[in-house]
């Protein structure tokens, strides 16, 4: 039939309307889902006619699944099928309305699921109408998208795609920008760039050449593929390329807590995981991660650790649906050198091995996190975390199987260095400790047990021995944000040993209950210390407040024939004799200070010396200083003066010394008195050598009187008393003589029938110290020369 096309040089200007109220087919091989209809076509152009009828104008195109399209240009009807060139303009529609086409065609669209906004386009198409070669410049505004717990928000997406007929659509330049937000994470600015590949028919898609910066928190580098009828379905390689560590560390702590609050932590970190996913969403990861250049300081700068460098080897598996996800990861710590306060530790040498597993089961907020630390030899620390409410519930055990090799690699080797003591010092048996943690909510809570068996000590010889230590101590404390440390809770335990031997003491094997509360410790039996021949008790012995600058030691002391004759001979003192008794109620002692309760008695030369008031600071120190006083009664001079040859001198005296203070052993002050005490059948006397020494001790000269007169035949005198009071501040000895003769004052007096004095020359006035010492070097100490 003959029409406008078959008469060349025909025109005409051709209109049209086309409305299809409903739609059931194929349009090419492309299925024509019923949601695009109502579908409205307008038509406005110029028909020419020829061996090639053509025509040109303008095209409106209107349906609810695609949205507005508009285009002109040409279509031809010669050749072997209809073609078009056209520019041609979308003005877009939604992702909502795009899924429901994709599910119309009988095209899955769970690729699209979870996301939001608009999309629009404008390009070209060219060649046969049923397969066009089509470019586009492809805009997204207002596209939100949830992925699992994270969600992109107000994203802007700018692409340009082309499609062969046959082919792929090619996307070049993607540029996706907007912010993600994730559980415990401020919103972060996210800048997408690549490329892509998609076929139509299939929806396979593969990424190119694409990465994706997280503002400063990450930046990733991305390649990978997306096959819906293939199982994975996903299959892609991420590599981090840079990433903000503090920014990481404070996102992971919302979840899990920060273990490590108080330090900053610097190190780069490198990962690379391939991710394979089912068109379900279940996924899994496998991969490799390290950290170098690391280092953990103290925000005060008083603790470091620098070169704990790490490389993981690292599996995941988990479902985006459920959001249940579990990562596992082994790695080789290296070696790290610490400085803790004032104490250096070299690790350079030590590699522990280390196992990690975190787990979120989904559903919920519940979390599962895991590690084992394998330091070589049997020796294991593992611990497990979860959330309990707000707070986080952590467990840890430390098991040493070998407490010899332990200590060697683990502490005496890197710290030997640091702490002298440590070189020459070896340690044997077995040590456990469960740890029960609470963080995060409050005080951190600590609860727990200490276990030692068999362990065996050995220091520098005769300064610490220990051998068979077995300890069982419970513990359950709070410890505030200012490091206060409370109680939680009593514990009962033991502590049992066969010998313990420090700085010449040996202690017996003994086996002891004890009570823990917070952060003291009570042994409920006493410990009885042989000494000297007696023996000293320990009762109640209380280490109070351990983790606090308040530490201190407590205990009642008993005191039991303690020997003087044994503490002469290992002191290498003059001959004494006697015994020590007494009890201090309570000790106390502190880093700083020594404070006593009650005192002692010794029973010496005839007579009882009673000590008490006793305190002390510094005692642990270099310079430790000593407060005491002390009253004697019935004190035989006989006796005294015989065991430290200072002369013949009998007699009994009384007097005290109150409020001596000794530095360094020194005294520095002190207030004394002595007096003879007239006693039935004691006969007051003394002979040359001990009135030489008094005269030397009282004025610092010698009794020049008895080289004369009838006094050079007489080798002994008798007195009717003795009074001599002492004082010693500020480096001012000052002695007075408590008798009298006259107007002179006397430190002895004589009586008939040969009297001799011993007169205080100078009265009133003061020497120092140094010219006391040096009266006391001058004092014979050698074996009498007279006798009688």
């Amino acid at each position: 039939a003959r029409t406008p096309a078959a008469r060349p040089g025909t025109e005409a200007t051709v209109r049209a309307a086309l409305r299809v109220p409903e739609v059931d087919g194929k349009l090419g091989t492309a299925t024509l889902p019923p949601s695009v209809a109502p579908l409205a076509l307008d038509l406005d152009g110029t028909w020419r006619g020829g061996e090639a009828p053509r025509f040109d104008g303008k095209l409106a195109l209107r349906s609810p699944a695609v949205g507005p399209l508009t285009a002109d240009g040409a279509a031809t009807l010669g050749g072997e099928a209809p073609a078009i060139d056209l520019r041609w303009r979308w003005d877009g529609a939604s992702v909502e309305q795009a899924r429901a086409l994709l599910r119309g065609a009988g095209i899955d669209d769970g690729a699209l699921a979870g996301i939001a906004g608009r999309l629009a386009a404008s390009g070209s198409a060219r060649g046969p109408v049923t397969a066009p070669a089509v470019e586009a410049e492809v805009h997204g505004n207002a596209i939100d998208a949830a992925f699992g717990d994270a969600e992109l928000r107000d994203g802007t997406l700018r692409t340009t795609a082309a499609w062969t007929p046959g082919g792929t659509i090619a996307l070049s330049g993607i540029a996706l920008d907007g912010s993600v937000a994730a559980a415990g994470l401020d919103p972060q600015p996210i800048v997408f760039r690549g490329g892509a590949r998609v076929d139509p028919a299939t929806l396979d898609a593969r990424l190119e050449n694409a990465s994706m910066g997280l503002g400063d928190l990450a930046t990733l580098r991305i390649e990978g593929g997306y096959r819906p009828e293939v199982e994975p379905a996903l299959d892609a390689t991420v590599t981090l390329a840079g990433a903000d560590l503090a920014k990481l560390r404070a996102w992971i702590a919302t979840r899990t807590g920060d273990p490590l609050a108080g330090f900053a932590l610097k190190a780069t970190p490198a990962a690379e995981v391939r991710i394979a996913s089912t068109a379900a969403g279940s996924y899994t990861a496998d991969g490799a991660a390290s950290l170098t250049g690391t280092e953990l300081a103290s925000n005060d700068g008083s603790k470091v650790i620098q070169g704990l460098d790490s490389h993981w080897t690292l599996h995941g598996e988990g479902d985006v649906a459920s959001g249940r996800a579990s990562l596992s990861a082994e790695a080789a710590l290296g070696g790290f050198v610490a400085l803790w306060g004032t104490v250096f530790a070299d690790y350079g040498a030590v590699a522990p091995e280390v196992q990690a597993a975190f787990e979120l089961p989904g559903g919920g907020g519940s979390w599962t996190a895991r590690v084992a630390v394998d330091l070589g030899n049997g020796a294991k620390l593992s611990a497990t975390a979860s959330p309990a409410g707000p707070a986080t519930k952590i467990d840890a055990r430390l098991a040493i199987g070998d407490l010899g090799d332990a200590f060697g690699r683990l502490v005496r080797d890197p710290l030997g260095g640091s702490i002298d003591a440590l070189g020459r010092m070896t340690a044997d048996g077995k040590v456990g400790l469960d740890v029960g943690a609470i963080a995060g909510d409050g005080p951190l809570r600590l609860a727990g047990r200490a276990e030692l068996s068999g362990v065996d000590v050995l220091g520098d010889a005769g300064v610490l021995r220990v051998e068979g230590l077995a300890l069982d101590l419970p513990f359950d404390v709070a410890i505030a944000e200012d490091g206060t440390v409370g109680a939680r809770g009593t514990g009962s335990g033991t502590l049992a040993f066969r010998k313990v031997e420090a700085a010449g003491i040996v202690v017996p094997g003994t086996s002891a209950r004890l009570e823990t509360l917070g952060d003291t410790v009570k042994l409920l039996d006493p410990v009885t210390l042989p000494v000297l021949g007696g023996a000293v008790a320990l009762e109640r012995l209380t280490l109070a407040r351990l983790a606090s600058p308040e530490r201190r030691l407590e205990s009642a002391v008993a005191i039991r024939d303690v020997r003087l004759e044994k503490a002469s001979e290992t002191l290498g003192l003059p001959p004494l004799q006697g015994a020590v008794d007494g009890r201090l109620e309570r000790v106390r002692l502190t880093p700083s200070t020594l404070q006593v309760d009650g005192g002692g008695q010794v029973a010496a030369f005839g007579g009882v010396v009673t000590v008490g008031d006793i305190s002390g600071e510094n005692v642990l120190t270099r310079f430790p200083k000593l407060t005491f006083s002390a009253d004697f009664r019935g004190i035989d001079l006989g006796r005294m003066t015989r065991t430290f040859d200072f002369g013949e001198m009998t007699g009994v005296v009384d007097g005290y010394v109150h409020d001596c203070e000794l530095f360094r052993g020194t005294p520095v002050r002190f207030e004394a008195r002595l007096e003879s005490v007239p006693t039935k059948g004691v006969k007051q006397a003394l002979n040359v050598k001990a009135v030489n020494n008094l005269t030397i001790l009282g004025t610092g000269g010698s009794a020049s009187a008895l080289d004369r007169g009838i006094t050079r035949f007489i080798d002994h005198f008798t007195y009717s008393a003795l009074g001599v009071e002492m004082t010693l501040a500020d480096d001012r000895f000052l002695l007075r003589g408590l008798e009298r003769r006259g107007d002179k004052e006397l430190f002895l007096k004589g009586r008939l029938p040969f009297p001799i004095d011993i007169v205080n020359a100078q009265p009133g006035r003061a020497v120092s110290f140094r010219s006391m010492m040096d009266r006391l070097r001058a004092v014979d100490f050698s074996a009498a020369s007279t006798g009688g």
